[in-house]
């Protein structure tokens, strides 16, 4: 519809009409733009009961977007959306009565009301959170089979929550019979969508083999994806593999400065007593530190004081070496060791700090080592870069960001002015040349040197950020870039925001959105933009206030053929496969040949683990018609697993 009919239509009282010739002068879609001109009419929509109308009026005032920050009005636009079935205002009125806010205390009864409204129009997120009230009993009697019900449906469409609550289900036989295999494969599913506490359930399933074939390299990789997600638990979990693993066996990963490390990474994270206990461990043993019975003391308190049998148990045993604990263990012998501990003359090695200075300085302060924990995950992310294949020109880049920054942390020790610098990045370059894993980095990198807040990746494209009519795709962006606050916001294939100058297309105002987003939370947020070299520069060109705001680009070359080959070697490695020189011939030649003829399709490592996968399956198909099987037959790829090998 023109504008001039759009007009006459607005004039003529059709809200629909309003709302859309409102928003188009708030948003400056093909008219100058006029925000206070375009409310007006958003408001006469609103003031009709429109439903988009009235939760853009809540997201402007949430936010202060052409109108001055107001909550209480905020909240009542929410509530008027939400009242005429706009099924996101539901869902996020549900969420306010759920988590509460500064104005309303959590009233799980009123959740759990417009959870249930929203899920009936199919909103994923709702029927999560709606099950979870089913299953905690908030706001409702506890019902595990509706409960189920709910986290089933959201699973079947890829919900990595659902998927893990659904795992548990099965796991603890929920409403269902105990069904190990699909608790694993319910928790595999999330997992493999980077949901750390699924992550570590599957660890679980690995290291006890239940639903899943027993294996502690596999169980450790899933510890270890969790933990590297800050999950305390299984930061704990990674530790003990390192400090408790046999050095004589296959699956060695005995290592006990690493475990050490994890301790303290648990301890940071959310003092686990667990983690604590570890700690005292180590020090008690002198495993990956000097023995000391001071800070092995120290630890085992901490440990003991949030209830941990086994610090308490540690504790005892230090203080009367002579006595059997499980035997001769007390509540009242265990207030004598935490006497004995805190009155000891035990002081760090360095001096307390002032504060501390009195018989309690035995307590080793936890912010005394947060620094060196620090230091050593950080170093740990950066040696992560270093080990990738290949990206010599972007490792160069990351490197220059992060020498940047840490010299603001010096300029601020020395209460010098912060440069200003931006953040926000252009990644160029063909599929399969390491963008995300380079940006995944980056976030727990950044998080380390205390830049963002929290260090989590959140990955979206066009379809996760732009709706299907007016209003939607601000409401939509929104609630993405809600979600990555703290974080890096990836956003693959960028140019397809920009699809022409047509009207009804919304990506310009998700650009609109992300663009004064990158304005409001400039402190806590970095945004990165990925896609193909040729059309990443014509989508940063096609507005100044892309080009102005994205002024530093990275560019993720094609892998060369010795580079491709090194990530085959590496694959073959982490599956325990030997490839025999034949073999690594084979695939260099193939590598040369798709190298040499590569097209926009050319999918760099993604190729290569199809490569991989076929030859895997070639390998699985030729042992198959053998009558003794080896394990040298399974763990080795010959050239006939790999000459033929072809990929469209």
């Amino acid at each position: 519809m023109c504008l001039e009919s759009l007009r006459e239509a607005a004039q003529n009282g059709d809200a629909n009409s309003q709302f859309t010739y409102g928003y188009r002068y708030f948003k400056g879609m093909d008219v100058e733009q006029n925000q206070e001109y375009g409310l007006s009419w958003i408001m006469k929509a609103a003031s009709q009961n429109h439903a988009c109308a009235q939760a853009w009026l809540s997201m402007c005032y949430r936010h202060g977007t052409g109108v001055d920050k107001d909550e209480q009005k905020s909240f009542y636009w929410l509530e008027k959306a939400a009242i005429n079935e706009h099924a996101i205002s539901q869902f996020s009125l549900g969420n306010v009565y759920y988590y509460g806010d500064e104005s309303h205390e959590p009233n799980y009864e009123k959740a759990v009301e417009w959870y249930a409204k929203a899920s009936q129009q199919d909103d994923e997120g709702a029927q999560v959170q709606l099950a979870i009230c089913y299953a905690l009993g908030k706001g409702v009697i506890t019902n595990d089979s509706r409960a189920m019900r709910l986290f089933s449906k959201a699973a079947q469409k890829g919900n990595a929550k659902a998927q893990f609550w659904l795992g548990l289900y099965y796991f603890n036989a929920w409403a269902v019979q105990q069904d190990y295999q699909q608790a694993a494969y319910w928790f595999n599913q999330s997992a493999k969508q980077d949901y750390p506490d699924a992550q570590y359930e599957l660890g679980k399933c690995y290291k006890l083999g239940n639903g899943v074939e027993k294996n502690d390299d596999i169980s450790f990789e899933w510890f270890m994806k969790a933990a590297q997600n800050g999950l305390s638990k299984a930061q704990v979990e990674v530790g003990d593999y390192y400090l408790f693993s046999n050095p004589f066996s296959e699956s060695n990963h005995y290592n006990p400065t690493e475990a050490v490390k994890w301790y303290r990474a648990a301890v940071e994270n959310d003092n686990n007593p667990d983690a604590q206990n570890g700690l005292g461990q180590c020090y008690e043993e002198g495993l990956g530190v000097s023995p000391s019975y001071e800070k092995a003391s120290q630890w085992y308190l901490k440990s003991a004081l949030q209830g941990s049998l086994y610090g308490k148990l540690n504790l005892v045993s230090l203080y009367k070496e002579s006595c059997d604990v499980l035997a001769d263990y007390s509540d009242e012998l265990f207030e004598e060791a935490k006497v004995w501990c805190e009155n000891q003359n035990l002081q760090p090695k360095e001096e307390p700090n002032t504060a501390f200075e009195s018989h309690t300085a035995a307590i080793l302060p936890l912010s005394a080592e947060k620094p060196i924990e620090k230091d050593n995950e950080l170093k740990g992310f950066l040696n992560q870069l270093s080990e990738l294949v290949g990206l010599d020109e972007v490792k160069n880049e990351v490197n220059s960001i992060i020498n940047l920054l840490k010299l603001q942390q010096i300029r601020k020790e020395y209460n010098l002015p912060k440069v200003p610098m931006s953040l926000h990045l252009v990644f160029s370059g063909n599929p399969g040349t390491g963008k995300t894993t380079v940006a995944r980095l980056l976030a727990k990198i950044y998080h380390k040197l205390g830049v963002l807040s929290q260090g989590q990746l959140i990955e979206v494209d066009r379809s996760g950020l732009v709706g299907g009519y007016v209003g939607q795709t601000a409401i939509k962006t929104q609630a993405v870039i809600q979600s990555a606050l703290g974080g890096i916001l990836f956003i693959d294939e960028a140019y397809t925001l920009v699809r022409g100058n047509t009207s009804n297309d919304f990506g310009q105002e998700a650009i609109d959105t992300i663009l004064k987003s990158m304005e409001d939370y400039r402190d806590d947020l970095v945004i990165i933009v990925a896609g193909y070299p040729d059309l990443m520069e014509k989508f940063i060109n096609s507005n100044p206030g892309l080009k102005s705001r994205f002024n530093k680009y990275i560019q993720f070359d094609d892998y060369t053929p010795h580079e491709l080959l090194c990530i085959f070697k590496t694959l073959c490695s982490h599956a325990h496969l030997t490839a025999s020189d034949e073999v690594n011939d084979s695939a260099l030649a193939y590598f040369q040949k798709i190298y040499e003829t590569r097209d926009e399709k050319f999918a760099n490592a993604r190729g290569v683990r199809n490569y991989f996968e076929k030859a895997v399956a070639n390998q699985a198909n030729r042992v198959a018609t053998y009558t003794n099987i080896s394990e040298n037959d399974i763990s080795t790829l010959i050239l006939q697993d790999v000459e033929n090998i072809t990929l469209n």
